[in-house]
């Protein structure tokens, strides 16, 4: 009978958007994983801040909570279309 290869431990530094998406997917995948973060809060600049009986989102989020029209994919374009 064969072993199996070991899974390898990954450590992710760092439990902005992009080490927690990381992170979700190493778990999604069963692979043993620490997320290492030197703030005292998760999320980087994409936060709740509570004062009082108010919540402030800062950062990223504050993107989708803007009208329809303003969260389109942005379009690339290098002046008018000249196919054909």
């Amino acid at each position: 009978m064969k072993n199996s290869p070991a899974k390898p431990q990954i450590s992710i530094l760092g439990a902005r958007a992009a080490g927690l998406a990381a992170g979700y997917y190493a778990r999604k995948a069963d692979l043993p994983l620490t997320i290492y973060e030197a703030d005292q809060l998760i999320g980087g600049n994409a936060v709740t801040i509570k004062r009082n009986d108010f919540l402030f989102d800062s950062g990223a989020p504050r993107i989708y909570n803007r009208p329809p029209k303003n969260n389109q994919k942005p379009q690339l374009s290098s002046g008018p279309d000249r196919r054909g």
